[in-house]
């Protein structure tokens, strides 16, 4: 088991990536999200990956996305990871946050494909 001052330390870093990282599309002016991104590599697409969870200091969900050759952990895996978070937190989308949502069921991943 990890002592207090490492987790603490982690967290701090992932509420940091979340704050001015790869992770800035998850935050939130409602709650403080503490998150991760990841990016799998392939033989074709990088897989998107993003870890995260909030409330910070008093966490009531976390969330674990992982988007097949959906490209680098910020271009999917964040932001799906975001609404979700939102969704659950305050039972419902924002208007802004229901058009991102609008607009990532009208994307498409392929295989090999440059653009999305």
């Amino acid at each position: 088991m990890a002592n207090h001052r490492a987790y603490d330390y982690i967290v701090a870093g992932m509420r940091r990536a979340v704050l001015a990282g790869t992770c800035r599309a998850a935050n939130s002016p409602y709650y403080e999200v503490c998150g991760k991104t990841g990016t799998a590599q392939n033989h074709g697409q990088d897989h998107s990956i993003f870890m995260g969870f909030a409330p910070m200091n008093e966490p009531k969900i976390a969330v674990a996305v992982y988007v097949e050759n959906g490209g680098f952990g910020a271009e999917y895996g964040v932001p799906i990871g975001a609404l979700m978070i939102e969704q659950y937190l305050r039972g419902k989308l924002s208007p802004e946050s229901e058009k991102k949502a609008e607009a990532f069921q009208h994307r498409r991943i392929s295989y090999g494909a440059a653009n999305r």
